[in-house]
């Protein structure tokens, strides 16, 4: 209870008029204590979705410049590939 609770609440034994100003000022700190939890509530979901699109970025960011740094690695393999082992480095063509 908040002392504007307790001050409006005051000892026992109060008239009708007390307690129900008693009783109207603890439901308006209820309320704007379930306003405070909503809201709060409200901005840790943000914060959880907001992380979890953040970390989806960076793994896209990373799985991008991974593939960027193993393209000319592909593109040498398939160059590789191409050659027909039996030519010489020279370029002339060795007969076996």
């Amino acid at each position: 209870m908040s002392e504007k609770s307790e001050e409006a609440c005051g000892p026992a034994g109060d008239s009708t008029r007390a307690v129900m100003a008693c009783v109207k000022s603890l439901e308006e700190e209820l309320a704007t204590a379930q306003d405070k939890f909503l809201r709060l509530a409200a901005d840790v979901d943000n914060f959880k979705k907001r992380s979890a699109q953040e970390g989806d970025r960076r793994a896209t960011a990373q799985k991008s410049g991974f593939m960027r740094e193993l393209l000319p690695v592909i593109d040498n393999l398939e160059r590789a590939l191409t050659v027909d082992p039996s030519a010489s480095p020279d370029g002339s063509v060795s007969s076996n």
